[in-house]
């Protein structure tokens, strides 16, 4: 549109056709701004409106109007809060199964990453969302059912998984399972710290304790997990 006369150069273009493709375009940046436009008013920011646009396309607002918490599973760097805010400017219900559902995922995820744990107990995650959300009446059960058919949380007994943590723990599980077993030699420590002394004064450096204590253990178990 800044340089109609780049059309020129195109096979066949007649005046009536550059016409029309630099009105395409117009109209095409025009929407684009409109609805990138729409959501920023709503509270999405201009960086997030664009990432959103580029994923969804030319869809994107029928799509998040119909359920705006999607993007919080479909697009990195968007949380709940962010949807949650977008979706009640929209006029989405507070107990909106919806909401509620992306609640509860984000909240489970929430926690493990803040704990270091891979799980939460049925307990503790109807006590955030209560915490949460006081006051306001809805079903937990029928949330958390819910989310469980859809395989978005997996529960075993009284734990509650995210499915990023679930099918992380399995794997690894699993791998470990299937590692070849094999007896490692029994290595003197004298000799690890003999050689740790010298690979410092070769490379100059210094480990920290909790440093040697790490490779220490890797000679001393067949499996250790560094953290």
């Amino acid at each position: 549109q800044d340089k109609p006369e780049s059309l020129d150069s195109g096979p066949k273009m007649t005046e009536k056709k550059k016409e029309a493709l630099i009105e395409g375009v117009r109209q095409r940046e025009e929407a684009d701004e409109e609805v990138l436009r729409f959501f920023t008013l709503h509270g999405v920011h201009l960086k997030q409106a664009m990432k959103l646009q580029a994923i969804y396309g030319k869809d994107m607002l029928g799509k998040l109007k119909e359920n705006p918490y999607r993007m919080v599973e479909e697009v990195d760097g968007i949380g709940f809060q962010t949807a949650d805010k977008f979706a009640l400017s929209l006029g989405f219900e507070m107990d909106h199964p919806y909401r509620m559902q992306a609640a509860c995922v984000s909240f489970v995820m929430e926690y493990c990453m803040s704990t270091g744990n891979s799980y939460i107990t049925v307990d503790e995650l109807q006590s955030l969302l209560d915490k949460k959300f006081k006051g306001l009446d809805y079903d937990f059960d029928e949330v958390f059912t819910t989310l469980g058919m859809a395989r978005k949380l997996v529960i075993e007994e009284n734990r509650v998984y995210h499915i990023s943590q679930y099918d992380a723990e399995s794997y690894i599980a699993g791998y470990l399972a299937m590692f070849p077993q094999k007896q490692l030699a029994m290595v003197d420590k004298k000799d690890v710290l003999h050689h740790l002394e010298l690979v410092q004064e070769e490379y100059a450096i210094s480990y920290e304790e909790k440093q040697r204590e790490a490779i220490e253990k890797i000679f001393e178990n067949e499996c250790m997990i560094l953290t």
